[in-house]
């Protein structure tokens, strides 16, 4: 947030007001096949949204270049496109629909994702694409979870200040099993959610494991 205060207050430019929302988002991307190790992934985006409002018009810019340099043309571009559409609005905005807020939203978790390393997501995969083999007929099992950390910063002129934190897990394993000629698979299910590590509980993982193999081979 001290940093986007930084870039707020580096703005040269003149409106009647204006707003900086940061975004990042890292995701981390595992998955395993057959008892073994199969993929891993990092990804991370990060940038910021300018929105001026102007002459009773609202408009956007956004960049990925986190910089003084960065944040100006965005607002350019922003102070720029409010002040074009001002020229044919319908409808005359001012600071009212841009109220003062402060803030902030924590999602609710039991354990913190921070707390869990990627090694460890890819060992409890490792496992639960074991116990999907229930038994021979079981061909090929997958386990694999995408965990999410996303931040998203608010700052105003007008001294609205509020962020967000989200932690959230999507998961899935499945079992596919071949039986005279004809094939089955059952899988958990895509399940994604705010939670925190407690979503990758391996016993209880363990458990849904075997009862998708066990069903997929009921051909």
């Amino acid at each position: 947030m001290d940093q986007l205060k930084i870039l707020l207050d580096s703005i040269d430019g003149s409106c009647d007001w204006f707003g900086l929302r940061s975004y990042s988002e890292k995701n981390n991307f595992s998955m395993a096949r057959n008892g073994q190790f199969s993929k891993t992934g990092l990804s991370f985006d990060k940038g910021i949204m300018v929105e001026v409002l102007n002459n009773g018009q609202i408009g956007y810019g956004a960049t990925s270049n986190i910089t003084s340099a960065g944040v100006q043309e965005a607002f350019d571009r922003a102070l720029a496109l409010a002040n074009m559409t001002a020229k044919n609005k319908v409808c005359h905005f001012d600071e009212t629909v841009r109220p003062i807020e402060e803030g902030s939203y924590v999602s609710q978790f039991e354990s913190s994702l921070k707390n869990i390393s990627v090694s460890e997501v890819q060992k409890r995969l490792i496992e639960l694409s074991k116990c999907l083999k229930v038994n021979d007929k079981i061909k090929e099992t997958n386990a694999w979870a995408i965990l999410t950390e996303t931040q998203i910063d608010f700052i105003s002129s007008s001294g609205s200040r509020h962020t967000q934190e989200f932690q959230m897990v999507t998961r899935d394993m499945s079992a596919t099993a071949m039986v005279d000629g004809q094939a089955q698979k059952r899988s958990l299910g895509m399940q994604g959610r705010q939670w925190g590590q407690e979503s990758l509980n391996l016993e209880h993982l363990k458990m849904e494991a075997k009862r998708i193999g066990e069903e997929a081979i009921k051909l």
